[in-house]
């Protein structure tokens, strides 16, 4: 089933999988953060599904060694982390996109299962 779900803007990108959503929205989009959160809420009553606010979290994404980093302010309902799981992928914007956090993960659940 190919959802109606499309992000506001054509420089944001809404990727969806199975009852997974990711809205990456860059720095100098037209439509924000909170308007296409908005727009995504709208869209989960017209087709009465429920978002999960628990679990709804945002990460901002920005280049290893900027001079000026100015963060947006956290919406009100989603908690700002350093770490997300992204398709079953952990991401730390504090690496530089390392993947220490995966490996770390994936061992551990391997140890776990011997």
């Amino acid at each position: 089933m190919k959802s109606d779900l499309k992000a506001l803007c054509s420089d944001n990108v809404l990727i969806t999988f199975a009852d997974d959503a990711d809205l990456l929205v860059p720095e100098n989009s037209k439509v924000d953060v909170a308007d296409e959160f908005v727009h995504i809420k709208k869209w989960a009553v017209i087709n009465k599904m429920f978002i999960n606010l628990v679990t709804t979290k945002e990460i901002v994404f920005h280049r290893p060694n900027p001079k000026h980093i100015v963060y947006p302010a956290a919406m009100d309902t989603n908690e700002q982390l350093t770490v997300a799981k992204i398709l079953g992928v952990f991401v730390h914007k504090l690496s530089g996109f390392k993947c220490d956090n995966h490996v770390n993960f994936i061992l551990l659940v391997c140890f776990q299962q011997v």
